[in-house]
């Protein structure tokens, strides 16, 4: 057919794309901001989110996720919007100074870009 089919990783960077990984990452994030935000109304799944609040020995622990993971034993159950988002924005290096609670959408993008 005459083709020509280069690495996936140089279209990116031609392109200017972000990985489908990053891409899903940031979605993910941007989906939570929105729930906790109230910018889309969605009762059960706000319902699921857990905010840690720390305890006054646990305030000068270095440990500072946001929210509560639950354990799962199942891998549909690990693969869940919710505990899949939390668990990236409670590890995630890049939104370390993003206040999920004051922040904008474009602060969230540009930590992702």
């Amino acid at each position: 057919m005459g083709f020509n089919y280069s690495n996936y990783e140089q279209s990116l960077k031609c392109h200017n794309f972000n990985t489908l990984e990053v891409r899903r990452d940031c979605v993910d994030v941007i989906l939570l901001y929105k729930i906790i935000n109230n910018v889309l109304d969605v009762p059960l799944l706000l319902h699921n989110i857990s905010i840690r609040v720390p305890r006054g020995h646990e305030r000068r622990c270095r440990k500072k996720d946001l929210f509560c993971i639950p354990k799962c034993k199942t891998s549909y159950c690990k693969n869940m919007f919710i505990r899949r988002a939390c668990k990236l924005y409670n590890d995630s290096d890049k939104l370390f100074d993003i206040d999920i609670f004051c922040c904008t959408l474009n602060s969230i993008k540009k930590a992702f870009n």
